[in-house]
């Protein structure tokens, strides 16, 4: 570390051609704290305190460490879902940002908005007529897009979440089933569809 350092300006004033005056003054240079320091040891106090309150749980709760690993891994699973658009877990679906919903009683939901519809998920389309696509979301579960003016999709093709499926003329309505059987326990909002078998 450095240490201060002095530092000695003088100011000359000729007052004759052989006379000459001056007078010392003296600044002290202060070292500037560091930033990259401060930062290191601000992490290392953080890091200090997650560690002794994880610990001190640890301590207090043997079981803390399986529940805690458990919520941990359901947070990841999550976001993944949520970030790469996977196929739904726990029965909720996110929703495209196109559109509206309208309505949502006994297992339909209506969604308006655009005129573009997208698939809410990826799967496979499994059936297809002049106004519905079918999406087979897993083995069990399916997703029908009802309502379209045109239909852009046909069976067997791979659809990813967001998809141009078809077009609608003021709304579209969905119908999620599982194993055969329309859902009816649905909880639509804007952003996400949610339901129970």
């Amino acid at each position: 570390m450095q240490t201060n350092v002095n530092t000695v300006v003088c100011d000359a004033q000729e007052t004759d051609w052989l006379d000459l005056s001056y007078t010392e003054r003296k600044y002290i240079q202060t070292e500037k704290p560091r930033k990259k320091m401060k930062t290191i040891f601000k992490v290392l106090i953080v890091v200090a305190v997650c560690v002794a309150l994880f610990g001190g749980a640890l301590l207090i709760d043997n079981d803390f460490s399986t529940d805690v690993f458990a919520t941990v891994q359901k947070a990841y699973t999550s976001v993944l879902a949520f970030f790469n658009d996977a196929t739904p877990t726990n029965n909720t679906i996110t929703l495209p940002v196109n559109i509206t919903l309208i309505d949502s009683a006994d297992g339909v939901s209506t969604f308006g908005g655009g005129k573009a519809t997208l698939s809410f998920t990826k799967g496979t389309v499994s059936s297809v007529d002049e106004t519905s696509v079918t999406v087979a979301i897993d083995d069990d579960t399916t997703i029908t897009y009802s309502n379209l003016t045109t239909v852009f999709v046909a069976v067997g093709d791979s659809v990813e979440a967001n998809t141009l499926i078809g077009k609608y003329q003021g709304t579209f309505s969905t119908v999620i089933s599982e194993s055969g059987t329309v859902v009816t326990q649905v909880v639509a909002s804007d952003t996400q569809l949610t339901w129970q078998a």
